[in-house]
């Protein structure tokens, strides 16, 4: 079958303190164990803004409005924690409500001196790429692919890493996220340390907190080369043509041209846009994964 056989239908279809009874680690709230997850949250109503998302980037500080109920079971969450260790609130009325029993979130004023932000996916991945590099424990390589919960020490060793680069708190500015949009207040260093069941791992981080070992960073992670986005013509067409160009395939080239035409477009406006383009210049490889 030619490679533009249905290319005309396409074209067409173009945890801070301890957790009470019925509190747990989930995003809603506490950590299952004692400690204070940094300043205290204020319940005064109203003297804090909400944050709009991408309203704050990393390294900033603030005091936001957010919101926190009690969980709905004991064992809500199975331990488990989305991004780290501290205590958790919602950026959004509805992210506590989803964790919480009914009527009881409340409105605080959290204060942050240095919060990191994870606005996405790479982001997240990035991080959890670097506690990886710091202490050489598996945050993702191996299971969840770094874009489950946390489980077991990869929560305390997260979070050293990052108050070993000077935050206090995290800020997860997506919705899709583990969780949902919400801020923790990253527990004390000395606090998370004592959380860390490894005594290997704990000796690292007991290094890392007194300054003997840096807290490392992985290589960046290698997007994906994308086409580009053309009015009217599909992503898979774009690389189909960005494929006939890299094989000097005159044939296909100039059906394409003839089926652009018959949908007003200029063909050969786009092959030579495509032929400039990096993604096309990055020569043969996944292009039509």
């Amino acid at each position: 079958m030619r490679r533009f056989d249905t290319l005309a239908k396409a074209l067409m279809l173009a945890a801070g303190e301890a957790c009470k009874p019925g509190e747990t680690a989930a995003s809603t709230g506490c950590t299952p164990a004692s400690g204070e997850g940094g300043k205290k949250e204020s319940a005064a109503k109203g003297k804090a803004p909400e944050l709009p998302k991408g309203s704050v980037k990393t390294g900033d500080s603030g005091t936001a409005k957010v919101f926190r109920g009690t969980a709905k079971a004991a064992d809500f969450g199975g331990g488990m924690s989305s991004i780290g260790d501290g205590r958790y609130f919602g950026l959004e009325r509805g992210v506590a409500e989803l964790f919480s029993k009914e009527g009881t979130v409340q409105d605080f004023s959290v204060p942050f001196e240095s919060a990191v932000v994870i606005a996405g996916d790479a982001d997240l991945k990035q991080i959890k790429r670097d506690v990886e590099e710091t202490f050489d424990f598996d945050m993702g390589r191996e299971g969840n692919l770094y874009v489950g919960f946390l489980t077991g020490d990869q929560a305390p060793l997260f979070s050293l890493w990052l108050r070993a680069k000077g935050h206090d708190a995290i800020i997860q500015d997506y919705k899709e996220g583990p969780g949902g949009r919400q801020l923790v207040q990253l527990n004390p260093p000395e606090t998370i340390l004592a959380k860390i069941q490894d005594p290997e791992l704990k000796a690292k981080a007991a290094a890392l907190l007194s300054g003997k070992l840096e807290p490392k960073t992985a290589p960046p992670i290698q997007q994906p080369n994308r086409p580009p986005a053309i009015k009217g013509v599909p992503e898979q067409v774009v690389r189909n043509v960005a494929t006939a160009i890299q094989a000097n395939d005159a044939d296909t080239l100039a059906e394409f041209q003839r089926l652009a035409t018959e949908h007003g477009l200029n063909g050969a406006a786009i092959i030579r846009e495509l032929t400039e383009h990096p993604f096309t210049k990055a020569g043969p490889g996944p292009l039509n994964l």
